[in-house]
């Protein structure tokens, strides 16, 4: 089905995206120097984790635009549909009868003999 593989890519760049965001960055203060390190070292306190505020940004922005992408192309995959089973009906409705497919115009005599 081309809509599992469409929702398998998409969920394949999402996972790529909250693998980014997981990796951060370790700070570490000098207690006597004040000093920031990215190494833990003796008489170094850690400060936290942190993350790059543009990358993350443009991630989101990218991710919102693949999710909207994913919804229209959804969307457009079910009008495809139901066009195409509309289709189907009208023609098995049409094809139904075979005097619907006879067709008579004018006027007709029909001519009785006795023998």
């Amino acid at each position: 089905m081309k809509l599992s593989k469409l929702s398998l890519a998409i969920v394949a760049v999402m996972g790529a995206g909250s693998f980014a965001e997981a990796v951060a960055l370790d700070l570490y203060v000098d207690d006597k120097t004040k000093q920031i390190f990215a190494e833990p070292g003796p008489g170094r306190t850690k400060l936290g984790s942190f993350e790059k505020v543009e990358d993350n940004a443009k991630q989101k922005a990218d991710l919102t635009a693949i999710q909207t992408d994913l919804e229209l192309k959804t969307n457009e995959l079910k009008a495809i549909e139901e066009h195409i089973v509309a289709q189907r009906e009208d023609k098995a409705k049409n094809d139904e009868k075979w005097f619907n497919k006879i067709n008579m115009r004018g006027y007709t005599k029909c001519v009785i003999t006795s023998l």
